[in-house]
């Protein structure tokens, strides 16, 4: 769960919302990224199981990693950028300014086969 505090009480966003935000993020990738799990598994968008998302508190602050697989011959700087600013503007929508740290973990590149991969981007 993410939550902000602030001088009138804790605002709470629940990990599936965070789910719906990332999968809608996604989804407008046409293809371009697939969520998946730590492991690389492919994580059906339609399915209720948020397993392509971790959240952790560290230090006071929350730490979002999205774990995706990315097409092949499709940019990874661009599309991982273009996922983050998605995120972190709904979530400034839901929740204000003081967005979580989000980095998007890519498990592997796929055409017709997975090449595995752990790269993570932050911005």
């Amino acid at each position: 769960m993410y939550s902000k505090k602030n001088d009138i009480g804790t605002i709470s966003v629940s990990k599936n919302v965070l789910g719906n935000i990332v999968a809608d993020a996604v989804k407008t990738f046409d293809g371009r990224l697939v969520l998946c799990n730590s492991k690389g598994k492919i994580s059906p968008i339609d399915s209720m199981s948020i397993y392509f998302l971790d959240i952790d508190r560290i230090g006071g602050k929350t730490k979002i990693k999205i774990y995706v697989l990315v097409k092949f011959g499709a940019g990874i700087k661009q599309t991982t950028n273009q996922l983050i600013e998605f995120v972190n503007c709904r979530l400034d929508e839901l929740i204000g300014n003081d967005s979580a740290d989000i980095s998007v973990v890519i498990k592997g590149v796929f055409s017709k086969n997975v090449t595995k991969r752990n790269i993570e981007v932050k911005k």
